[in-house]
């Protein structure tokens, strides 16, 4: 899709824009990860599927675990300052993770013991490095620039379905959707204004484009659902207090 050679020079001839963009991105990211995992510690539930949770943190420990290729290998300050950025993102999964092993078992609804679970888990983990080392065989992507938008978009469709499945807002904020509407607007912004090549053609705006409408979609469609159960239950005794 691209090469190293055509995309660094680029980036290079827009250093300000793409320092701009790429920060509010990140900010909107960290935010969009934040919200979900304040979400799961109210609610005491997943934030995200172990569909995408685990694909992210295959993502992000690949990129991560190239440290010599970024810093040693390559003369450029984008995929060293991207690589400390994904540091935090890489931390949010990791707390992803966990409370997949400590909440997903009551929500799958499977016979299984804590221990079973917790293998589960492992396995789908293994299941996501297994198919992301796949996926990176074949995508020709190696600063992981289309591959950043693919995994965010990859979140939708986990919460769309938490969404529906729970019936309330449970794991999730209109704030979050939000900060993950913002994320896709300023990183597609970058990607087709700076990058070039590949990222202006129409395939990649047409994903960039439903990424933004489904962001706006989720939005509005957790902004439409009822409390979560947990924070119902936690505010209803002092309403009654105070009647």
């Amino acid at each position: 899709m691209y090469t190293v050679g055509e995309i660094l020079p680029r980036i290079s001839a827009h250093p300000v824009v793409v320092v701009a963009l790429g920060t509010v991105a990140l900010l909107c990211n960290y935010t969009f990860f934040f919200e979900g995992a304040r979400c799961g510690r109210r609610d005491r539930c997943q934030s995200f599927y172990l569909l995408a949770s685990t694909l992210w943190f295959a993502h992000d420990l690949n990129y991560l675990a190239d440290f010599p290729t970024w810093f040693l290998g390559l003369d450029h300050w984008f995929p060293k300052l991207f690589w400390v950025g994904l540091l935090v993102t890489f931390s949010f999964e990791v707390v992803f993770l966990y409370q997949s092993f400590r909440h997903g078992r009551r929500e799958a609804g499977l016979a299984m013991s804590r221990g079973s679970w917790n293998l589960y888990v492992v396995g789908a983990i293994v299941l996501g490095l297994v198919l992301w080392a796949v996926a990176k065989e074949t995508l020709a992507d190696p600063l992981y620039l289309m591959t950043f938008m693919l995994t965010a978009v990859w979140a939708l469709g986990s919460g769309f379905a938490m969404a529906v499945r729970r019936g309330d807002r449970s794991g999730q904020s209109v704030v979050q959707w939000i900060a993950f509407t913002g994320m896709i607007l300023t990183y597609g912004a970058v990607s087709i204004s700076v990058f070039g090549g590949a990222f202006q053609g129409p395939r990649w705006i047409a994903l960039c484009g439903a990424g933004v409408l489904g962001g706006l979609g989720m939005a509005w469609f957790v902004s439409r659902l009822p409390r979560s159960r947990e924070t119902s239950a936690a505010v209803q005794p002092s309403v009654a207090s105070i009647v």
